[in-house]
């Protein structure tokens, strides 16, 4: 694996993943130096027969690598409790992944109609299928193939 030829990868990883992840005491080349390393370390331990992308490896090794910095920031300047497991382990990453759900949802709605934005608007608030229907006009059959086609065009965003 040549690494130079990911260097704009690299750094596109690291410029969407700060969108979502800030690590005190890093900067964005400190970040994409850490990208290099996971990078690597992706090269190393890509295997082909589990059905996805290097990218999509390489981009999920980049973002553990830096959740790994911010862990590590936590329990070096956190007081020790019985919460920081929480805080520093499933909590955050939970949250980081809620995040770039969220962003990810928000470009591919900005490529839907206006139409199929308004029944996820509604649809994510928690109205009913039949609620949307009436107050879009919208038959129920139009409504779940609109919600089933973003959350496939939100899943083929992921595994870009």
């Amino acid at each position: 694996m040549e690494v130079e030829q990911y260097k704009k990868f690299v750094n596109n990883c690291v410029r969407k993943i700060m969108l979502t992840i800030r690590v005190p005491g890093y900067t964005e080349e400190d970040l994409i130096h850490e990208g290099y390393l996971a990078l690597i370390r992706a090269g190393q331990t890509f295997n082909v027969d589990r059905g996805v992308t290097f990218e999509a490896y390489a981009f999920r090794c980049i973002r553990n690598r830096i959740i790994d910095l911010l862990r590590k920031h936590f329990v070096q300047h956190e007081k020790p409790s019985d919460d920081l497991e929480d805080v520093v382990g499933g909590k955050l990453e939970e949250e980081v992944e809620k995040q770039e759900m969220v962003l990810q949802l928000e470009e591919v709605l900005k490529k839907c109609k206006a139409d199929e934005q308004a029944i996820m608007g509604m649809y994510l608030q928690g109205y009913p299928y039949v609620e949307i229907s009436k107050k879009l006009d919208a038959s129920k059959k139009k409504i779940d193939n609109t919600i089933q086609k973003v959350k496939k065009l939100v899943a083929a965003h992921n595994n870009v």
